[in-house]
C-alpha cells in the first residue's frame, strides 16, 4: 500500500495537513462514503512513515469492513476514491489561501442573483484592497484584471444605455499590465537560460512587443519597470548590462515588499548571474554577491528553515569565507 499514489502523496504531509485532509474527507458536503473516512483513519495510524509490517491491504480491509471476508480489490477501489478527494482537497485549499478569490466568487454570485447593491459594495471594497496592496507579482495583477473584467461585463450588459462604455479603459490597462508582465518574465527566462546553457541560441519570441514598452505609459508601473530593466540587463552587450544591473538592484531594494518570494528570488538570481558574468573575479564581485545574499536572507527568501539545497548554503559560505565575514 505504501507504493500507491495516495500514500506517496500523504508521506509528504505534515501533521497539520493530515488533520485538514481528514476533516475534509469527514465532511459530508465533500464525501458521503463513510468507508473512506474509516480507511483514512486506518492510514493515519501509520503516518508519516508507513513502514509498519501491519500496514497492508488485509489490515486495512479488516479495519474498514470488520468481520467481512477479504475481497482483493475492495481497498484499492477505496484508495482510488480517496486519491480523487485529495485532488479536490488541494483545489479547495488553493482557493482558501486567497481572500480575493473567495470574495471574487461571491461577487460573481451577486451578479448572477441580481443583487446589484451588494455587487457594487463588494466591488468597491475589492478595488480599494487591491489598490492598497499594489503588489508587483503575477497573481496580484491577474486579480486586478479579473475584477476589472467582471465589472466591465456587468456594466456593459446591464448599465450601458448606448452612450458608450467608460469601463473598457480600466479593463484594457489591467490586461496590458498583466500581459506585458508575463511577456517580460518569460523573455528574461529565455535569455537567462541561453546564457547558462552553452550552445543555446535564444529565440526572443516577444521582442517586438517588448520593444514598444518605452512608447507606452506602462513603463512607469513598478512591475513593468523592474522586469524591463531586467530584460535590458540580460540582453545588453559588453559593460552596458551593469548600468541596468544597478537600476534593477536599486529598484529591488526599494520595492522588495511589493514582490512575493518566487518573483523576488527569480530577479535576484538574474542579478547574481549578471554580476558573475560582468564583474572581475575579485573582492568587488564577492562583496557584491555578499550584499545580495544578505539582503535576501533578511527578506527570508535565500536561507530559511525550508531550504534543503546544499548549493545555496555553499555559495553563501564561499563568499563569506573569501571576505573573512
Amino acid at each position: 500500500m505504501e507504493d500507491t499514489k495516495l500514500i506517496r502523496m500523504l508521506k509528504t504531509f505534515d501533521t497539520s495537513e493530515m488533520r485538514k485532509y481528514s476533516e475534509f474527507v469527514s465532511s459530508p458536503y465533500f464525501n458521503k462514503n463513510k468507508k473512506l473516512v474509516s480507511l483514512l483513519a486506518y492510514i493515519k495510524k501509520f503516518h508519516p512513515e508507513y513502514q509498519n509490517s501491519k500496514f497492508n491491504e488485509k489490515g486495512a480491509f479488516k479495519y474498514v469492513f470488520a468481520n467481512q471476508s477479504f475481497k482483493e480489490d475492495a481497498i484499492s477501489k477505496l484508495l482510488s476514491k480517496l486519491f480523487k478527494l485529495l485532488g479536490d482537497f488541494f483545489a479547495v485549499e488553493k482557493v482558501m489561501e486567497s481572500s480575493f478569490k473567495r470574495e471574487f466568487y461571491l461577487l460573481c454570485q451577486y451578479d448572477k442573483r441580481n443583487q446589484s447593491h451588494d455587487f457594487d459594495r463588494l466591488y468597491k471594497n475589492l478595488s480599494k484592497d487591491l489598490e492598497r496592496k499594489n503588489k508587483m507579482y503575477s497573481e496580484h495583477n491577474h486579480d486586478v484584471f479579473l475584477l476589472k473584467k467582471e465589472f466591465a461585463r456587468v456594466a456593459i450588459t446591464k448599465n450601458d444605455k448606448g452612450i458608450g462604455d467608460a469601463y473598457l479603459g480600466d479593463l484594457n490597462t489591467a490586461l496590458d499590465i498583466y500581459y506585458l508582465y508575463d511577456k517580460l518574465l518569460y523573455t528574461c527566462e529565455e535569455i537567462n537560460r541561453a546564457k547558462i546553457l552553452e550552445g543555446i541560441n535564444p529565440k526572443i519570441h516577444n521582442k517586438k512587443i517588448i520593444d514598444i514598452i518605452p512608447e507606452t505609459p506602462y513603463l512607469e508601473h513598478p512591475v513593468i519597470y523592474i522586469w524591463y530593466e531586467a530584460y535590458l540587463m540580460l540582453s545588453g552587450e559588453g559593460k552596458a548590462p551593469l548600468s541596468h544591473y544597478s537600476k534593477l538592484k536599486e529598484s529591488l531594494f526599494k520595492n522588495h515588499y511589493l514582490l512575493d518570494g518566487v518573483d523576488a528570488k527569480g530577479l535576484f538570481i538574474l542579478l547574481e548571474n549578471t554580476a558573475v558574468a560582468q564583474m572581475s573575479l575579485d573582492n568587488n564581485l564577492y562583496r557584491e554577491l555578499f550584499e545580495l545574499y544578505n539582503f535576501q536572507i533578511d527578506l527570508g527568501i535565500y536561507l530559511h528553515e525550508k531550504v534543503t539545497v546544499n548549493g545555496i548554503l555553499k555559495n553563501y559560505l564561499t563568499v563569506a569565507n573569501y571576505l573573512g565575514e
